[in-house]
């Protein structure tokens, strides 16, 4: 357990990176919910927390003849090959 920053610090929609461990870990503020990830991406070594954050877009089309674009969970993406993590 590390303390990494006050609440203030990492705004909603913002992230930090914080130099714990062999390659530091990306604390994330997520409409008010913070998560951490490690600034490492599996399957290609690079530095994870360097890519775009972003939300999934996917239609809900559960009522007939309405459908909507929900954004739907956040995904970190490799700057290197893109996958979503």
């Amino acid at each position: 357990e590390h303390v990494v920053a006050t609440v203030d610090e990492i705004p909603s929609g913002t992230h930090k990176l914080v130099p714990i461990g062999r390659h530091g870990v990306g604390v994330y503020n997520v409409n008010g919910t913070f998560y951490a990830i490690a600034n490492y991406c599996p399957p290609e070594g690079g530095p994870l927390c360097s890519g775009r954050a972003r939300g999934l877009n996917i239609v809900d089309d559960t009522v007939p003849g309405d459908a909507v674009m929900v954004r739907d969970k956040e995904y970190i993406f490799c700057p290197w090959h893109q996958w979503g993590f």
